[in-house]
C-alpha cells in the first residue's frame, strides 16, 4: 500500500442489518433508510501502520476480510457489532 496516495487513514466499516435487503447506500446517507436497525463498525488503520509489500498487503487484506465475516457471523446471533450494545 502506497501511503502517499490513501491520505491521512484507512477506513475499515463493517455493516449488518436484520431484514433481507440490505439498505440503499443512497438512502442512508440522506438518513432515509426504510427504518430498519443498521449498525456500522468502523475500524482506523494509520498509513504508516499497514504493510507496504504485495504480499503482506494481501495477507492484510485477507485478515480484514475474514475479520469482517466473523463479525457477521456474530451479529446474527448477538444482534450487535463489537463495541454496540
Amino acid at each position: 500500500i502506497n501511503a502517499e496516495y490513501m491520505g491521512d487513514a484507512v477506513y475499515d466499516m463493517t455493516i449488518a442489518y436484520q431484514g433481507s435487503r440490505p439498505p440503499h447506500w443512497f438512502a442512508l446517507l440522506c438518513g432515509k433508510h426504510r427504518g430498519e436497525e443498521i449498525h456500522i463498525h468502523v475500524e482506523k488503520f494509520k498509513p504508516d501502520d499497514l504493510p507496504t509489500e504485495d504480499a503482506a498487503v494481501s495477507k492484510w487484506l485477507m485478515s480484514r476480510y475474514e475479520a469482517n465475516d466473523q463479525m457477521l457471523a456474530d451479529f446474527q446471533t448477538t444482534g450487535s457489532l463489537p463495541g454496540g450494545k
